[in-house]
């Protein structure tokens, strides 16, 4: 389908739906009424159950991880079909939802804080900026440097180590 033949029809581009939140979201916009769109990559894509690929209005074929190739080819799929909203199944893929929706003009996160909120060096910096307290931190980049920050007492005890971007699962 596509909703640019349809005066005032809009819809909601979903950055990646294939995932635990697509189903939920595809069933929510059909009874709602809701044209659904997706940017995904054609190797993600060719995965899609049926169940998704019948759910979806229109699917705009980018690759995900090339920030600006996204935005460009997000851009034109969703100026064509008019599309209202921006959203991420992923939480990895907020910031490039928040970057397309600012392009867009739509509402959505501010596209600094979300990188932020996926970047635990950036969050801090962003903590100190607005004085907010967090726990002390250090940067470092390699198991070295990490050896030599525990050893010198200056974080205090119990330490946490966490990559600055990832989550979950992720490593």
């Amino acid at each position: 389908m596509d909703g640019s033949d349809e005066p005032g029809t809009t819809g909601v581009m979903v950055i990646e739906p294939m995932g635990n939140a697509g189903r939920f979201l595809t069933e929510a916009a059909d009874r709602l009424g809701i044209r659904l769109y997706a940017a995904t990559d054609e190797r993600v894509h060719a995965g899609y159950e049926p169940w998704l690929a019948r759910g979806l209005a229109g699917v705009c074929l980018t690759e995900l991880a090339d920030i600006k190739r996204a935005l460009d080819d997000m851009e034109v799929f969703c100026r064509e079909h008019r599309i209202a909203g921006v959203a991420a199944c992923w939480e990895l893929l907020t910031p490039l939802a928040a970057l397309l929706a600012a392009r867009l003009g739509l509402p959505g996160n501010d596209p600094l804080r979300a990188k932020a909120a996926r970047n635990k060096i950036l969050m801090a910096e962003a903590f100190r900026a607005a004085g907010v307290a967090a726990p002390a931190e250090a940067v470092v980049t390699g198991a070295e440097q990490a050896h030599a920050v525990a050893a010198s007492g200056r974080l205090g005890w119990p330490l946490v180590v966490k990559p600055a971007e990832q989550g979950g699962s992720w490593a």
